[in-house]
């Protein structure tokens, strides 16, 4: 039988479902779900995975490594340096190759006028041989030290003829008057510059200089050494150096005293194997820019006087135990300057020297040289050596140990790990989907890998 004007009701007829609840929440699903029949694994997607989840790990890991770093970050400050008054602890280490240490003097000098002279007190020489090695007698001794002890009884020495009662040194015909007295060799010398006679000959022959080891010596040859010690300086600018000569302070000034024509054979080749400002002991000291550092006198070049500009950090650090270690870091410069340098002949003609080092000056116009002018050698009135000047920063670096930076750090570390593993996860999804449009584009097959990789065509189960 058939039904006449049957109406089959349409989806506009349906009455509309109830919304409840429940209905509601499913209608946000972010995270819809895929039945297993619909899902195709393959060997190529397993692979993906594997490195997806490597990658993961490794970013993770690299991560949870710098919050525990960051756990045990302290916090830094700059601030003025109040020690100022306080002492500088400077430790050397150097070697000459080609100086004897007969020859090897450390002076200091600073900006407030202190001059501390052949420092030998709290530094210790080793003698070298040509090739670096040490001598039998290696170290030097200091003074009255090392000398054995005996219970027998020394002949009285015979006094000096300088501490007799009534002595009254030669002048050598510089006196004022014939009855005048140079006790000294400073005396003497005085006398000879009133005069203005030359001091070269009575300094090394005078029995005054003489008696006080005045006299200028020639340079040994074939020897080395290196000079390893401590000096406490006071913590304003100055510079150390060790450079030709004896020095001596006359008048408030710094005076070297050395042979004009030995100083081209004043090889100041130096190895500087550690120079530090923090004043630990020894082996305990903080590595700087210069440790290490080697310069080398050359045949063409010759001698000179080799500058260090160190400019100097003060900072300190405050452990953990609550002690605090002060000590200070360097940065710096250097410059080289030839004791012998060329010049044109006719340069030394018309005064080389006296025009202020310009080439050809005379007063009647300029010179002219030609191409093959011919130079030669002259030697400058630089003092040949090592000098290094320092300066010192007003501000400190602090470092506090005992207050660790930890506000917010777990935090931070557990929104960096969720922004790495979404981030790889999703830069993977695109990789993926560009490899399936090429894989269709290709092939010519349908479907698609997502992470599940591979060329395969998703099957569906239903009724046929």
């Amino acid at each position: 039988m058939r039904r006449r004007n049957f109406h089959t009701p349409t989806p506009s007829n349906i009455p509309p479902l109830p919304i409840t609840p429940s209905f509601a929440l499913k209608t946000i699903d972010m995270f819809p779900k895929i039945q297993p029949d619909y899902v195709h694994t393959t060997q190529s997607g397993s692979r993906r995975t594997t490195v997806v989840l490597a990658v993961c790990l490794v970013l993770c890991l690299n991560e949870l490594w710098t919050y525990l770093g960051e756990r045990n970050s302290y916090n830094s400050t700059v601030r003025v340096d109040t020690t100022t008054g306080q002492k500088l602890s400077i430790y050397l280490n150097v070697t000459f190759p080609a100086l004897s240490c007969e020859d090897v003097h450390l002076d200091a000098m600073d900006v407030a006028g202190d001059n501390q002279l052949d420092m030998n007190d709290n530094f210790v020489k080793f003698r070298l041989d040509s090739k670096g090695k040490p001598l039998g007698d290696a170290e030097v001794e200091k003074p009255n030290e090392g000398e054995p002890v005996t219970d027998k009884e020394e002949e009285p020495a015979e006094v000096p003829p300088h501490l007799r009662p009534g002595y009254c040194g030669d002048c050598y015909g510089a006196g004022e008057n014939e009855g005048s007295c140079c006790n000294s060799c400073d005396s003497l010398l005085s006398a000879y510059s009133k005069k203005g006679w030359n001091t070269r000959d009575v300094l090394n022959d005078s029995e005054q200089c003489v008696r006080e080891k005045r006299g200028q010596k020639k340079l040994i040859q074939g020897q080395g050494c290196r000079l390893e010690g401590t000096m406490d300086v006071n913590k304003v600018a100055g510079n150390f150096h060790v450079a030709m000569g004896e020095s001596m302070v006359k008048d408030g000034r710094h005076i070297h005293q050395f042979l004009p024509e030995d100083a081209p054979n004043y090889n100041c080749t130096h190895v500087i194997h550690e120079l530090s400002f923090d004043g630990g002991e020894e082996g305990d000291h903080i590595g700087g820019p210069l440790d290490g550092r080697m310069r080398v006198v050359t045949e063409e070049v010759g001698t000179g006087l080799y500058q260090y500009f160190v400019k100097v950090v003060p900072y300190s650090v405050k452990e953990r135990n609550g002690s605090e270690r002060r000590g200070a870091k360097y940065s710096h410069t250097e410059r080289f300057r030839p004791l012998m340098i060329d010049v044109p002949n006719d340069a030394v003609m018309w005064g080389y020297f006296n025009s202020g080092g310009k080439r050809g000056v005379p007063t009647g116009g300029e010179l002219k040289h030609s191409s093959k002018e011919e130079h030669h050698k002259v030697q400058t009135s630089l003092l040949p050596g090592v000098f290094w000047v320092y300066e010192l920063n007003p501000f400190e670096i602090r470092e506090d140990k005992t207050e660790v930076r930890t506000e917010g750090t777990v935090r931070y570390m557990a929104v960096r790990i969720m922004a790495i593993v979404g981030g790889v996860f999703t830069i993977a999804g695109w990789v993926c989907r560009i490899d399936d449009e090429r894989g269709r584009g290709k092939w010519g097959m349908g479907g698609g890998r997502g992470m599940g990789g591979g060329n395969g065509i998703i099957s569906l189960k239903g009724n046929e």
